[in-house]
């Protein structure tokens, strides 16, 4: 997962998750660890009372399961990354490193953007063209 800080990754996995977790038309995701699925359920908890979770400062890894109709489908890791990793120019900073590493080895990228922000301010609008390899013109 890529975007800006804010962007709301970390938010919409925790409430994606919450969801997955009871299950959907027969699908259902669950975390391997019990640890992982009480933070998840007490993330989306809190943002269902307007308290979001803390800015994710280094990438955070969740081992989930796709299940459907009970039986699994699909094992996968879901990586959240600090907002800004992408953008940054350092190779030297460890979570870099591990985007890096991470895009490499990645079946599929999820990218968020702030969407008030992305179309107010030309900035924004460029950062998120960076990251998505689009200048501003087709992005906004």
């Amino acid at each position: 997962m890529l975007g800006n800080s804010g962007a709301g990754k970390t938010t919409y996995l925790s409430l994606m998750y919450a969801e997955m977790s009871q299950g959907v038309f027969g699908f259902q995701v669950r975390a391997k660890t019990g640890e992982q699925h009480k933070q998840l359920l007490q993330d989306a908890k809190g943002i269902r009372r307007g308290v979001y979770p803390a800015v994710t400062h280094r990438r955070a890894s969740y081992d989930l399961t796709l299940s459907y109709n009970g039986a699994v489908v699909l094992p996968f890791t879901w990586r959240d990354h600090r907002g800004g990793a992408a953008g940054d120019r350092t190779s030297d900073a460890v979570d870099v490193t591990e985007l890096h590493r991470d895009l490499l080895d990645s079946d599929a990228i999820i990218m968020f953007a702030d969407g008030a922000e992305l179309v107010s301010s030309a900035r924004a609008a460029r950062a998120f063209g960076r990251l998505s390899g689009q200048d501003r013109k087709s992005v906004v």
